[in-house]
């Protein structure tokens, strides 16, 4: 679920009448497979939305390796390829913060919770929840030390690790149990923490009296039609998704090795830093849904988007964060972890979104979708 904060993309444009005809489709494929190649890339994905309708989606490379290696043993993990398609899932990982937002927001929305209420109301037990607001969770300022990286019954039994156990059980509950009081006054700087998104799953889930899924549901898949997101492991699942993979010692390491199913920390309502599963293509008609102001209400899209002045040149608001690239700004959320990375932005003034999800650490996801970019745009 973690996430560095992007420093630089190539801007992506379109006319403003390109419609689906006009998508170079063949090049934007053969872009695919040139970043796959040039990059080491397992698989990717990624599909373009504009003002509502995807204009043009695609997937290169593999969802289950046959190269690929337990990192323990060094054995081989699966016996065939498994082509990936735009209809393979990927987790979003910390691109599902955008989620995460817009379903609390939706509850702001409602009534049913306060953005400037305190923490203390839905999680009284959490060191310093009393001093820390639902907005502070939403825009980082809230101090929390990063339950995910600086507590070790976490960090030590998640991916990376030697002790890592994909088939472990995991509740939300367990691990803020862990959750240390804040190390600045809240609300008084920015510090990108996941524990705050942990903490919004709490918020949402005791306001709503459902579960993050059902949430996700309700607030986003049922407004978008979307059919392909989800928080939740259901049957089947891990035979949709794309496994992971990290490059070490010239070896495609799969994360999913040793796995009964979706590894237990890439998915599910206790990860709602991270915890969403979808496609390209589902991914890409979210982030117009949302700027297209279909899941709030104009005056709370208005304050998610704008930056909050603690966070300086980071420019992040609630859950979702602009860049300026040759100057056209852009609004979205990226997403690393376990391998998996994903961008996910829009355009506002273009009305054109951009998702790209990959299988493979580094600076994949990056590189595919610079290289779309340089499709849609050549310079």
């Amino acid at each position: 679920m973690l996430t560095p904060v992007l420093t630089a993309v190539l801007a992506l444009t379109a006319p403003a009448g390109a419609s689906a005809a006009t998508v170079p489709k063949a090049e934007l494929r053969q872009a695919l497979v040139d970043v796959r190649d040039e990059e080491g890339i397992i698989a990717v994905s990624a599909a373009v939305v504009r003002s509502g309708k995807v204009v043009w989606s695609g997937a290169v490379g593999r969802a289950a390796d046959p190269d690929g290696v337990n990192p323990r043993t060094g054995r081989p993990t699966v016996r065939r390829t498994v082509a990936a398609k735009p209809a393979t899932r990927f987790s979003l990982a910390s691109a599902s913060k955008t989620y995460t937002a817009a379903i609390v927001l939706k509850l702001v929305d409602e009534g049913r919770v306060g953005l400037d209420e305190p923490l203390a109301r839905w999680a009284p037990t959490i060191p310093g929840a009393d001093r820390v607001t639902v907005r502070m969770l939403l825009d980082h300022t809230a101090g929390y030390p990063d339950v995910e990286t600086e507590e070790p019954l976490v960090s030590e039994l998640t991916i990376g690790s030697r002790a890592f156990n994909p088939n472990r059980p995991w509740n939300r509950a367990e691990i803020l149990a862990r959750q240390q009081a804040p190390k600045f006054t809240p609300g008084s700087k920015y510090e990108y923490s996941n524990s705050n998104y942990l903490l919004l799953g709490e918020v949402l889930e005791r306001a709503s009296g459902g579960t993050a899924d059902t949430e996700l549901q309700r607030a986003i898949s049922e407004p978008l039609g979307l059919q392909e997101t989800t928080y939740a492991t259901r049957p089947g699942l891990a035979r949709k998704m794309a496994r992971s993979y990290e490059w070490y010692d010239d070896r495609a390491n799969d994360h999913w090795a040793g796995a009964t199913g979706v590894p237990t920390d890439i998915i599910g309502p206790a990860w709602t830093d991270g915890g969403v599963v979808t496609t390209a293509r589902e991914a890409a008609r979210f982030g117009d849904g949302l700027n297209r102001g279909r899941l709030v209400s104009a005056a709370t899209l208005t304050q998610m988007l704008r930056p909050t002045p603690q966070s300086g040149t980071d420019r992040y608001g609630l859950g979702t964060y602009a860049f300026t690239e040759a100057g056209r700004t852009w609004q979205g959320h990226d997403g690393n972890y376990g391998g998996y990375q994903s961008m996910l932005f829009t355009d506002r003034k273009a009305k054109l979104t951009l998702a790209v999800l990959t299988n493979t650490d580094g600076e994949s996801a990056e590189a595919a979708f610079s290289a779309l970019a340089d499709v849609l745009d050549p310079r």
